[in-house]
C-alpha cells in the first residue's frame, strides 16, 4: 500500500470530498487508503500492527 499513497490520494482528488458522493469503487479505495494510514500509525508508534497487551489475531476463534 504504501509505494501507492500518493498515486491514490492524486486520483482521489478529483472525485467529491464527501465519502456519500462517491461511487462504490473509489469508496473502496478512500476506505482501504483511510484503514492504511490508522494501521501505519499503530506501526510506527508501537512497532506493531496490535497494540501491546491485546489478543493477537492468531489466538482468536472465529465462530460461525
Amino acid at each position: 500500500m504504501c509505494p501507492h499513497m500518493d498515486d491514490i490520494l492524486t486520483y482521489l482528488r478529483d472525485f467529491p470530498p464527501a465519502e456519500a458522493d462517491l461511487e462504490r469503487p473509489e469508496r473502496r479505495l478512500l476506505h482501504l487508503a483511510k484503514a492504511f494510514m490508522d494501521v501505519s500509525l499503530a506501526v510506527e508508534l508501537f512497532h506493531a500492527p496490535d497494540e501491546p497487551g491485546v489478543w493477537d489475531f492468531e489466538d482468536m476463534e472465529l465462530v460461525p
